[in-house]
């Protein structure tokens, strides 16, 4: 598993190792990161994340 901080929360979130695009989610979220561009984040009530799409566009504080 993996913990996910979002700029816009202060709830802790999860991308789960048993999900079945953990790999490829992840990927998205270390891309975004490093480069800092937006993603959509979509999680269930429990904030687990379910899904991962980048959207374009940059935010203050992504890594280079």
């Amino acid at each position: 598993d993996v913990e996910v901080e979002l700029i816009i929360s202060h709830a802790k979130h999860f991308l789960r190792g048993s999900h079945n695009n953990f790999q490829k989610l992840r990927e998205i979220l270390q891309d975004a990161q490093k480069k800092g561009t937006h993603v959509l984040v979509t999680e269930s009530d429990e904030n687990d994340i379910i899904d991962v799409r980048p959207i374009g566009g940059t935010v203050e504080g992504g890594q280079k």
